[in-house]
């Protein structure tokens, strides 16, 4: 009898929110989608390590072995794909490209949007999710009660908020200081998000997959690190 097929997931995407909600968390999980529905069968979390030494890899290996399978068993890779830290993003959508290529599977990006709206409880409240704040912006995804995108993604500033009615807006310690004036005063509730990687397991069986080259990260704007190295080197 054929295996059912697996899913591997990739969370990697705010590792700072993970140090300071203990609800969230960086790494990796495994599901199984078959005609019985679908169903998670663990995760691993990721230790904490420097740029030069990544457990991404690692951990996936102490997932898959402690469940017995092998790359080989994986038919898709999702990863959350942002928007969020350039070193996190780049790590997994490398990795998650590297192993669907070598063992034939496909993929599915994730927005990290979604990933936080997935474990949103639905009260039929329209909410927004603000991720990748900076300076005076920040990058908003809006979604209906029951936890689908409802409308384009895009940076905004505070005083665009009053065009997006929503009850609730899900956004980090970064927020910027007048949006949360102009929730107040609109009586929009801010709630930290949560980011972890069965949610963005749970969430990857509802989108289409790709091949892996269509992999690619969310930047609602140039990564610092190519803007500082413009500025010293020109483009």
């Amino acid at each position: 009898m054929a295996k059912p097929p697996i899913t591997l997931a990739i969370e990697t995407s705010n590792p700072a929110l993970s140090e300071t909600d203990h609800r969230c968390a960086v790494g990796v999980a495994l599901g199984i989608r078959d005609v019985d529905g679908c169903r998670d069968m663990g995760w691993e979390p990721l230790t904490p390590r420097s740029r030069q030494d990544d457990d991404l890899a690692p951990a996936i290996d102490r997932l898959t072995r402690a469940h017995g399978i092998t790359p080989q068993d994986l038919s898709l890779i999702a990863v959350s794909v942002g928007p969020g830290g350039f070193t996190g993003l780049r790590i997994a959508i490398a990795t998650a490209k590297m192993i669907a290529v070598a063992v034939g599977a496909r993929c599915v990006a994730v927005p990290t949007a979604e990933v936080v709206a997935c474990s949103v409880a639905g009260n039929g409240s329209r909410f927004g999710v603000a991720l990748a704040s900076k300076h005076d912006a920040v990058h908003l995804s809006l979604f209906d009660g029951d936890g689908r995108p409802a409308g384009v993604p895009g940076s905004i500033v505070a005083d665009k908020l009053k065009d997006h009615r929503m009850g609730r807006l899900f956004a980090d310690r970064h927020l910027p200081d007048a949006f949360r004036a102009e929730c107040l005063r609109q009586g929009i509730v801010v709630e930290p998000p949560l980011i972890h990687p069965l949610a963005c397991l749970a969430r990857s069986w509802d989108l289409p997959s790709v091949d892996p080259g269509e992999l690619v990260p969310i930047y609602p704007r140039e990564p610092e690190a190519v803007t500082r190295w413009r500025e010293h080197h020109g483009s």
